[in-house]
Order: structure tokens, then C-alpha cells, then sequence
């Protein structure tokens, strides 16, 4: 992908990982601004399936076309 950072490319599951977790999270951690891959590393969280039934492995990462 032309002109955009491997570091700001992410898988859906990471984004949706890091969103439930934001739904949930404790009182203090609420009104930030979070980068979703940032917040995923600072908490330890394991990225799941979409449908939460397993880790994905892909992790962090959306495998992009060659």
C-alpha cells in the first residue's frame, strides 16, 4: 500500500480486540486516546477470532495481497 507505514496497517481482529476491550476496561483507563496495536501491547491482551472462539494468527497484523 502505497505511502501508508507497515506500523499503521493492522489486522480487523486487533481493531475490534482493542474496541471490546475499551467497552470493559477499568474507570480510569475511560476519555484517552488510544492507538489500538499501543493499547494491545500495554494491557497484554491476546488478539482473538472474530467470533472469540480462538487467538487469531495473524495477530496484530493484516497480511496485505502481494
Amino acid at each position: 500500500m502505497d505511502g501508508i507505514p507497515e506500523s499503521a496497517v493492522q489486522s480487523m481482529e486487533a481493531m475490534v480486540e482493542s474496541i471490546v476491550y475499551l467497552c470493559a476496561c477499568p474507570e480510569e483507563r475511560t476519555g484517552g486516546v488510544h492507538s489500538s496495536l499501543d493499547l494491545l501491547d500495554e494491557v497484554g491482551l491476546t488478539v482473538m477470532t472474530l467470533d472469540g472462539s480462538a487467538p487469531f494468527a495473524g495477530g496484530y497484523r493484516r497480511v496485505l495481497p502481494s
